[in-house]
């Protein structure tokens, strides 16, 4: 589990890096005359692995009710995705046991996970903590 939190912390700091920049401003614009060619529009980077998922894991202190939003996700066989987690403010989990995706979160933290979905299948996710309250929610596989 120690592995696990500091690779996902190395990652969140290069993206962070990625996504900052320098402090350096950036340079005034100048004028160009006719002939000058046109730069190519910058490229949005993408996720170093997959798509980023983002999952808020609601609770009772922050927006009434225990729930993950979104709730439901389809993916399909061989696809990876990053998930990208927050827990508003109590301990929460994310766990699809069929899966063995078994990730936690404190209060007001973020986490961030990469999963590459290997079978078909639906699958349940539960907060095990508040998995009676009815914090549930489906993974789709196909």
């Amino acid at each position: 589990m120690l592995y696990r939190i500091a690779l996902t912390f190395a990652g969140l700091v290069v993206l962070l890096a990625l996504s900052c920049g320098g402090d350096t401003p950036a340079p005034a614009p100048t004028a160009t005359s006719q002939s000058a060619t046109a730069q190519p529009a910058p490229q949005p980077t993408q996720p170093p692995a997959g798509d980023v998922v983002r999952v808020e894991n609601q609770d009772i202190g922050g927006s009434g009710e225990y729930k993950f939003v979104p709730d439901e996700f389809s993916f399909e066989v061989g696809e990876t995705v990053t998930f990208e987690m927050s827990a508003e403010t109590e301990y929460h989990t994310f766990t699809v046991d069929d899966l063995e995706i078994d990730e936690d979160m404190d209060a007001g933290e973020t986490i961030a996970f990469s999963y590459t979905f290997d079978r078909a299948g639906r699958f349940e996710i539960i907060c095990i903590p508040h998995q009676a309250f009815g914090m549930t929610g489906l993974i789709v596989v196909e």
